[in-house]
Order: C-alpha cells, then structure tokens, then sequence
C-alpha cells in the first residue's frame, strides 16, 4: 500500500513552525550579543556579533607586571 502525503501540506507545517522558533529564538540571541557590545556600538549597529572592542587592561596590573 501506497501512502502519498501532501507535500504542500508539510511544507507549510514546517515553515509555520521554523518562522515561531525564529520569533522565540530571535530575542534570546539579541540580548547575547547586546551583553558583549558597548552602548555606542548597539546604538550605531555595527560591531558584528561581539562588537569590535580592543581588549581592555588595567594599567596598574601592566605596571605590576601582572596579567
């Protein structure tokens, strides 16, 4: 027995339920990559997912010779 399933159908059920976990996924990920970027950056939008900090150091441990 030949069981024929309504491709249109399927199509549609998944892309309905990729389109919610986008919706559901989506603030979760904003709120990652906000956490590493400085305000200057999410105001301007630019700085990729982690922003494009340079590394910050404490001139006093530098001074100390202390990483």
């Amino acid at each position: 027995m030949i069981v024929r399933t309504n491709w249109l159908g399927e199509f549609l059920k998944h892309s309905v339920l990729l389109a919610g976990a986008i919706v559901v996924l989506l603030p979760f990920y904003l709120m990652l990559s906000y956490s590493l970027k400085s305000p200057a950056e999410i105001e301007s939008n630019t700085g990729g997912f982690v922003g494009s900090q340079e590394i910050m150091t404490d001139r006093r441990c530098i001074k100390a010779g202390k990483p």
